[in-house]
């Protein structure tokens, strides 16, 4: 009798369930770059809308060197780049956040518009470019040494 009454409720409470709206947000679309080391790198062509963000995968070793710049009519995209083993989180408003460690001087705050150093670990590296002022149409170089 208990386990009639268990499924009762349980069904009972399925249908507002299925209809309740959630926060999740589907996967965010990474575009993987194929960088092969000393070719001429990467290049991209892309507009992004002011909040958005274009996100990139770049597969890098340690002690490699990596360059990245973007370039864009009145500096309006920037771009950020994150070590390997960053987490990207998609709330309900559609904002992205990441949490991770950025590679020095690439970071939320830094505005980078150019980017050289050393890779410290094996990995897929995030780069994150968005628009910092209004709606920009960018160009991305990203090379490997």
């Amino acid at each position: 009798m208990i386990m009639r009454k268990f499924a009762f409720v349980v069904l009972a409470l399925l249908p507002p369930l299925a209809g309740t709206p959630t926060s999740a947000q589907p996967a965010p679309d990474i575009t993987t770059l194929a960088v092969a080391p000393g070719a001429g790198g990467a290049n991209v062509s892309r507009q992004v809308e002011l909040g958005g963000r274009d996100l990139f995968y770049v597969s890098g070793q340690a002690l490699q060197a990596m360059t990245v710049t973007v370039a864009s009519a009145n500096n309006t995209a920037s771009f950020e780049v994150y070590a390997p083993g960053t987490l990207i989180y998609r709330g309900y408003t559609g904002a992205y956040t990441f949490t991770g460690n950025t590679l020095p001087n690439a970071g939320p705050n830094s505005h980078a518009a150019l980017w050289e150093g050393v890779l410290p670990q094996n990995g897929l590296y995030l780069i994150v470019v968005g628009a910092t002022t209004d709606n920009a149409s960018y160009q991305m170089t990203v090379t490997l040494q």
